[in-house]
């Protein structure tokens, strides 16, 4: 284990300035959280959170899954000399977004219409965050496109740093000053920074892709890079916008004050996911090239580092939720004590995901989403029903529980197709197999055969 630390410094002084960055944003999202809840109310926070969040998810939803595979096809076709298509991603990526966007917008805002509230604050939020999403859709799918050109700092920074830092500065400034604010009003910065920051953003990128790739005539693979990208993009939604979209289908039922209960609980518990994306960072690029390399067995000594790296502070954390995550919640103010149920809940199924390892990195490095597919369409309807329908009748603790009940599902079952079809266990029961485990030597997938990597 020892040997495989000093790896993992060796390797990681790049993955360590990218998780400053994303834990520097974490940390201004959580502020601005309690912020709000502290000045606002907890009803106003609730119905911002919920816009906000809103704006997030279908501005992932408008990138057509361009955003999710901009990492693969931009590396994958530069290292197999088609520049050609890393160019006509690149572009047609910008068209769909320039499309998406404004109709997703138009969509939103005819919603928000629809509550007869023309003028009032339920509008004024709605309103808003429907024009975000252009912006939101640029920003995410340039992120993409920033990683995959390995400018690391220019995909991480606006959107995991300098969006949710810029916006807790205004409004903190706002309450300096001795402003009111409202959740229309901080929807509205909302608006705003985001537009910067994905103009921006775009800007300085647009730059560095003329002169990446000058000269080079685009070719374009629009059926197959839109098919994988929507597989790639369950996967990321699963993995890092699933709270966001639980606290958006909540509010299409909950009072915006219990909204906001929910909320603060998801946010604490993303702090315990942050350990789990840390340790995944980190080992990612090693576990690539071991793919790349058919490194079975690194492959799987990497993977029980990262158990213990990963798990067990992962459940440290979630047992303290039980005695004190009411006084946590307390930060938001004491009313909030109410989502205490549904932290110990959401935490909990932090340390499942964590207990069960990386499946969703593994099943995006060796190509195997697709496998993962129906299950996780299946869970997404399954979602959007049970969801507000928990909500309906049980209030903020039955939603967390149908986070859980989903959580487990895709834990258990993709942790069982892993197993099945790379012949290795991601999970915290690998800690204890024997050391001749071999990862993948029962696999004949291309990525861990030498293949060409493409995922037709």
């Amino acid at each position: 284990m020892t040997r495989g630390i000093g790896v993992l410094i060796g390797h990681g002084l790049r993955a360590v300035s990218v998780l400053s960055i994303r834990a520097g944003g974490t940390v201004a999202a959580f502020l601005l959280q309690v912020l709000m809840a502290r000045t606002m109310g907890a009803a106003e926070t609730g119905l911002a959170a919920a816009a906000m969040s809103a704006a997030l998810v279908a501005g992932l939803a408008a990138t057509a899954g361009y955003q999710a595979g901009s990492t693969r096809f931009i590396v994958q076709n530069e290292t197999l000399g088609r520049r050609d298509l890393a160019l006509g991603f690149i572009r047609r990526g910008w068209t769909v977004v320039a499309v998406t966007g404004p109709l997703a917008a138009a969509a939103g805002l005819a919603l928000a219409w629809t509550d007869g509230d023309l003028g009032g604050t339920v509008f004024g939020v709605w309103g808003y965050a429907a024009l975000t999403v252009p912006f939101m859709a640029l920003l995410l799918l340039d992120s993409g496109y920033a990683h995959g050109c390995s400018r690391f700092t220019l995909s991480f920074l606006p959107s995991a740093f300098l969006r949710q830092t810029l916006l807790l500065a205004v409004v903190a400034g706002g309450v300096a000053a001795g402003f009111a604010w409202s959740a229309a009003g901080v929807v509205a910065v909302f608006f705003a920074v985001v537009a910067v920051s994905a103009l921006g953003q775009w800007l300085v990128l647009r730059r560095h892709v003329a002169r990446r790739l000058a000269g080079v005539v685009p070719a374009y693979d629009t059926r197959h890079w839109i098919g994988t990208g929507a597989e790639l993009s369950i996967l990321l939604l699963f993995s890092g916008l699933y709270g966001d979209l639980v606290v958006v289908l909540a509010a299409l039922v909950l009072p915006p004050a219990e909204v906001a209960y929910l909320n603060a609980a998801v946010r604490f518990a993303g702090v315990l996911g942050f350990i789990v994306y840390a340790v995944n960072a980190t080992l990612e690029p090693r576990l690539s090239a071991m793919v790349a390399h058919g490194d079975h067995k690194g492959m799987q000594a990497l993977l029980r580092l990262g158990v213990h790296l990963r798990v067990w502070p992962v459940l440290a954390a979630a047992a303290l939720t039980v005695p004190f995550g009411g006084a946590l919640l307390g930060l938001f103010g004491a009313d909030f004590r109410a989502g205490h149920g549904a932290l110990m809940v959401l935490s909990l199924s932090q340390g499942l995901m964590a207990a069960t390892g990386p499946v969703f990195m593994l099943l995006s490095i060796t190509r195997r989403q697709r496998t993962a597919f129906a299950l996780l369409a299946g869970l997404l309807a399954a979602t959007v029903v049970l969801v507000p329908v928990a909500a309906a009748l049980s209030g903020v603790t039955a939603v967390a529980w149908v986070f859980f009940a989903v959580t487990a599902v895709w834990c258990v079952v993709l942790r069982r197709r892993l197993l099945a079809a790379l012949g290795g266990d991601p999970s915290v029961l690998a800690a204890w197999r024997p050391d001749d485990v071999r990862l993948g030597e029962t696999a004949a997938h291309p990525a861990l055969a030498g293949g060409t990597g493409h995922d037709r």
